[in-house]
Order: C-alpha cells, then structure tokens, then sequence
C-alpha cells in the first residue's frame, strides 16, 4: 500500500473513532437528579396566554444557539480551473499548494478539473511521457496532491480530469464496450483511491451527435453509482444554422447538436461544460457572441425538458494555435464578456438556474493581469 493510500486510510479511521467518541458523549450527557431545578411559578390569569410569548423567546434562543453550534456550511462557489499536467504530475510543495488554493479562493474558484491520465491507443492509461507512460508511474503523486489539497483547502472540489479519444492510429473506438468497461473502471478508480469528489469526462473529438457517446456515459455511471458527480466535456456549436451569427468559412454549416441530443447527454451527466474556443473566429465581436449564443442554446434546450444537469462554460487563457484559435480574438476578457450577454438574455426563473459559472482553461499559472481581468469581468458575477 502507497504512504498516499496509508494516510487516506488512517485518516478516515481517525474521523470514524472522533464520530463514535461524540456518540457516546452525546449519551452519557443526561441531567443528574439532583441537578437545578427551575421553580414552579403560579401567574395570574390564563398562564397558557402567558406561555406564547415565552415559548417565542425560546424557540429563537434554540435557533440562535443551533446557529452557533453548527454554522452552515460555506458554499463552494461554482467557478472552476483547468490543471494540466505540468502541474499534477509535478509533485508540488505543500507550501506551494496553499499559495495556488489561496489564489483560486481569492478569485472564486471552488472547483479544480485536476489532469488525471488519458486513454491510450493500446487500452491502458498514460503517465509520464519520458518514462514508461503508465499510469503507475503517478498514481502516488496524485493520491499525495489530493490529500495536500485537502489538508489546506478541504472546501474545494476536485474532479479527476480524464482524457479519452475517440480515434487512434488504430481507428474509431468509442463504439468498443470493452472500452466503455476500462473508462468506468478508471473513473471508479479515481474516486475510491485516489479520492476525488467526482470525474470529468473529456472525450475529443466529438463534434456532431454519437449515441456512442451516450453508451459510454451510461457506462461510467453504472461503476461509479448515482452519487457521484460526473461531468462531461462538450463541444460547442461551431457554425449553429437559423441565426444570424457571422460564422466561419472553414467549419462545415450545421456543425451542432441538436436540442435533443443536447437534453440527452444532459440526462446522463450532472454538469455540462462547454467549451467556448476554437471558434476559428477572427473578429472580437463575432467571437463575443458566438459565445454568447452557447449559453442561450444549451440553457434554452436544457429548460424544455427537466434533465437535472446544470452549465458550466469553459473560457480559453492557453497558448495560441492558428487558425483555431486566435490569443487577440478568443481572449479572457472576450470569452467571458461573451458569458455575460449570453446569461443576461437567459429567463430568470427557468433558464437562469441551469448556469452555474465559468471554468478557466489555462496551459499555465495565471499572471496577476490574467487574474485581475477574470476578477473585472466576473467577479461580480458571484
């Protein structure tokens, strides 16, 4: 057993003894015999008229003194970040954890889509690329990362990044079952041992509908139970027919999921998240609203039927990769300006509650400029 999996065991048996030590407190606090008691007091006229303005004043002395017993939980805020694996695989200092989890805090980061592995044309998971390229090579750093991060920033969420594509050298395989059976397995794997709160599911490149895509998701759900959260990666609508929207010439028209194959993997899936780059835009303002539209037509066919799941909008800060995406075109500022018209234009009591927030897909540590344009444009948004 790794030193990672023997401080998760002893940590969890520690919770355990720490749970049954109150319940026996909690049982062996009853009120002795000869404890103080208050003195009977004879009112004047009518003492259950006396008694509800007595019992008011109880009642919000319990709610106050619950209140301070166990205060609420602290909401995790819904934005997210993207972590490659530059940064999972590089056996970060505890000093330097905290640093970067006070920094995602500060800016409303709640969430972190942690680089786990990516599924490779043989079957089996990568790992270090100029090693072996297995998986066993980082499963230790990732169940030491984990428990880092929980030990100074136990309120962040974590979801094992996973990478699946879906051709190889070999050909299309996202119709393999066999497949199907190894993701859900590894998926399985990354929240029973190495301890993430749930997985996200990128599989690329999948732009027009794939039942092959619903199967696999069924898949994964059926290994990892119904309380798990699972996410997946979708891509957004490149060239939408029936808008009025200035599209690009390279991408083929009608590039887009229809509402019901959107609702469909919606069913299947806690959270979306769109990915709002790669546009092949090269305009700014053709950019903003195309991003816009995202958010409009994912909401818009998410409320027409009841699917559960809610919209997450990845937005692009990584290095620039012509004609696809632009850095002075698909920036920051742009992709989140673009969110923000988009959820403006949402109905506020049906389609405004399916967003959830942003998720910041970097190939680097923001620079203090980076954070402070997030900040700008979204941090009254939360």
């Amino acid at each position: 057993m790794s030193k990672a999996r023997e401080r998760q065991k002893k940590r969890r048996q520690q919770q355990e003894m720490v749970r049954r030590s109150d319940g026996r407190m909690a049982r062996h606090q009853t009120r002795p015999q000869d404890s103080f008691q208050l003195p009977q007091i004879n009112l004047p006229g009518g003492r259950w008229l006396w008694l509800i303005p007595l019992s008011i004043v109880v009642l919000v002395a319990v709610v106050v003194v619950l209140g301070l017993i166990n205060p609420p939980d602290d909401i995790t805020p819904p934005n997210a970040i993207w972590l490659n694996a530059d940064w999972s695989y590089s056996e970060p200092s505890t000093e330097t954890v905290q640093a970067l989890t006070s920094q995602f805090q500060e800016n409303n980061i709640g969430r972190l889509f942690i680089y786990t592995s990516s599924l490779k044309a043989d079957g089996t998971w990568s790992g270090l690329v100029d090693d072996r390229n297995r998986f066993n090579e980082v499963d230790d750093r990732l169940s030491d990362l984990v428990l880092q991060i929980r030990e100074v920033a136990p309120q962040l969420e974590l979801y094992a990044w996973v990478e699946i594509t879906t051709t190889t050298s070999s050909g299309y395989r996202l119709d393999n079952l066999q497949i199907h059976n190894t993701i859900g397995n590894f998926s399985t794997l990354m929240v029973n041992e190495i301890g993430f709160d749930g997985v996200l599911l990128d599989v690329k490149p999948i732009f027009e509908e794939n039942e092959d895509l619903l199967t696999m998701m069924r898949s994964v759900r059926a290994k990892i139970g119904l309380d798990t959260p699972m996410l997946v990666v979708v891509p957004a609508d490149l060239t939408p027919t029936d808008t009025s929207l200035i599209l690009p010439a390279q991408i083929a028209p009608g590039t887009e999921w229809s509402a019901e194959f959107k609702q469909r993997v919606a069913l299947q899936a806690d959270q979306i998240v769109i990915t709002a780059y790669n546009s092949y835009h090269t305009s700014p303002v053709d950019y903003i609203e195309w991003v816009s539209y995202q958010v409009e037509a994912f909401a818009a066919a998410m409320t027409e039927f009841d699917t559960g799941a809610t919209i997450l909008v990845s937005v692009p800060v990584y290095e620039e990769n012509l004609p696809a995406h632009d850095g002075t075109i698909e920036s920051l500022a742009g992709a989140l300006d673009g969110v923000r018209r988009g959820v403006s234009r949402l109905e506020l009591g049906t389609e405004m509650p399916l967003f959830a927030g942003v998720a910041i897909f970097a190939d680097h540590r923001l620079t203090d400029s980076e954070w402070s344009i997030f900040s700008d444009k979204w941090g009254n948004q939360n």
